[in-house]
């Protein structure tokens, strides 16, 4: 994992996974590697976020409260996955979330409060089955009504369409800029 001219790719990663998934050391080296494709990025945030969670468990009798903390930096380290990988890469990444698990409903308002324009039209696509630009056209114009039509495919829990519907606004509003700023 230290030898940088090993190439990073699934069928050299994706066993080391497999055969050193408890132990944590070798996790946290090949998480420092800047090489990884986003299958095996994405599969080592979980690993490593799951591993840290049970060590710091059984080290420090630590209670399950702190399961939602970590759930949350996860959940911080797939916004940073996401914020780096290039538009033409996007459905790929989301394919792999979605296999992992982790397009969930809370990551879905996730990313629409953290505004990840490129990302949130793949992953409600991929859930619904209707074409990136059809939903990303909803997503940008659509009324709250047709959104919560498209979240209601997509298989959204109903707790979250407003607020869903107010992270798209704000970041609707963001998209406009003032006619009269001298900026």
């Amino acid at each position: 994992v230290r030898n940088k001219a090993a190439p990073m790719t699934p069928p050299v990663c994706l066993p080391l996974l497999d055969r050193f998934e408890p132990l944590s050391d070798v996790l946290e080296v090949m998480a420092e590697r800047d090489d990884l494709v986003e299958d095996v990025a994405l599969r080592l945030t979980t690993m490593v976020s799951e591993v840290a969670r049970a060590k710091m468990r059984r080290l420090y009798d630590i209670p399950e409260q702190t399961v939602l903390l970590s759930a949350e930096a996860e959940a911080g380290s797939l916004v940073a996955l996401v914020r780096k990988t290039k538009p033409d890469r996007m459905e790929a990444l989301v394919r792999s979330m979605r296999k992992a698990g982790k397009l969930s409903d809370i990551f879905l308002l996730r990313a629409a409060r953290e505004r990840l324009s490129d990302f949130l039209p793949a992953a409600i696509a991929e859930r619904t089955g209707r074409p990136v630009e059809a939903v990303a056209k909803i997503l940008s114009r659509g009324s709250s009504k047709e959104v919560a039509s498209l979240l209601r495919e997509a298989r959204v829990t109903p707790s979250i369409y407003e607020e869903f519907w107010h992270a798209l606004s704000a970041s609707r509003l963001s998209a406009f800029r003032d006619p009269w700023s001298t900026k």
